[in-house]
């Protein structure tokens, strides 16, 4: 055997039994960089479905709030009779200008408490207030935790449902609070007359009647953001629903009880 011939053969088993130096590198940056872009790909996905989640998650939380507003409405009494008591919308807002209105009336839907009779009637408060008023200091202290210059009223208000019970004079009334929706940054209400949205409605001031419809208006804050932060308008959640109040009288029944028949 040649000695050239040896070499040779040599040469040829070394380059085929492994990689170069180079190779390995590029290999190495090769998958590295797909690396990279899978996390990348899988932290978007993650926040995409954590997005979805808090989206969905405020979406149920007003849709649970309209549909017991819509089950009181439903039952509020008519401010004439035995039991008459006034249907009062007063058009507020907050220290920031946003809006805060506060309607108060009568109902015999007893969406809460569960466990009260049904037929009783209920006198309703619907009013935003601080979440330092209405949260317990200590729910509000471990929120805080996660950043230093957090305030209470940095993730909006509350719409709170005020229910007082034993209406009846011998009776002494009880009242409970409701938490109907957090992180509120918007509550306006609109009462129609049967021709015109009016943003008060003052059922003394209006024949002792109800609006024929309600308009409630909603906005609150997705999870996590604060009034504080910047492009705020892009993560409020925004909802609208009208209700027909069905003891209201009707557009006819006003124009004769306006006539005095």
């Amino acid at each position: 055997m040649h000695p050239a011939s040896t070499s040779s053969s040599t040469d040829r088993l070394r380059r085929t039994g492994g990689f170069t130096l180079l190779e390995l590198l590029l290999a190495m940056t090769v998958a590295a960089s797909v690396g990279v872009v899978l996390v990348v790909s899988l932290r978007i996905a993650f926040a995409a479905r954590d997005a979805a989640v808090e989206e969905v998650g405020t979406a149920r939380a007003l849709s649970a709030a309209f549909g017991r507003i819509e089950d009181d409405l439903r039952g509020v009494m008519r401010p004439t009779g035995v039991f008459a008591e006034a249907f009062d919308g007063t058009d507020e807002a907050d220290d920031e200008g946003r809006a805060a209105d506060r309607v108060t009336y009568t109902t015999n839907n007893p969406w809460w408490p569960a466990a009260e009779p049904m037929g009783e009637l209920f006198r309703v408060e619907l009013s935003v207030v601080d979440r330092a008023v209405f949260f317990d200091p200590v729910w509000l202290d471990a929120e805080a935790e996660e950043d230093d210059d957090t305030e209470p009223a940095d993730f909006g208000r509350c719409l709170v449902r005020t229910v007082t019970t034993n209406l009846l004079p011998s009776g002494e009334a009880a009242q409970t609070q409701q938490l109907l929706v957090d992180r509120v940054v918007g509550f306006d209400v609109r009462y129609s007359d049967g021709t015109d949205w009016l943003d008060d409605w003052q059922s003394t001031e209006q024949d002792d009647t109800l609006p024929t419809a309600v308009e409630v208006t909603l906005s609150v804050l997705s999870e996590g953001v604060r009034v504080t932060d910047d492009d705020l308008e892009a993560s409020i959640m925004t909802r609208r629903f009208v209700s027909a109040l069905p003891m209201a009288p009707s557009a006819a029944q006003r124009q004769v009880e306006a006539a005095g028949g």
